[in-house]
């Protein structure tokens, strides 16, 4: 509420002075946060890369364990003959 004692436009100015204070409060905190390897070393965030990343590397696992071994691919007649291991 605005005081009627105060000129509108000294009340606008300590409006914006206010804003203006909250901003370059904000600003620093977020200049100042720490980083996410920080945070991780700090024991604060699990060195994850995060849930998309999980879900994609387990099923990449998964399809890599699943996948047909050299000789079913030869039955099958993808590959024409088995490679060297080495």
């Amino acid at each position: 509420m605005k005081d009627p004692k105060v000129a509108p436009a000294l009340q606008q100015h300590m409006d914006e002075l206010s804003k203006a204070k909250i901003q370059d409060s904000l600003r620093h905190k977020i200049d100042s946060r720490p980083t996410r390897d920080e945070l991780v070393e700090q024991k604060i965030l699990e060195p994850t890369m995060g849930p998309a990343f999980e879900k994609m590397q387990n099923s990449l696992e998964h399809k890599i364990n699943e996948r047909p071994n050299p000789e079913k691919l030869v039955e099958q007649g993808i590959l024409t003959d088995v490679p060297n291991k080495e």
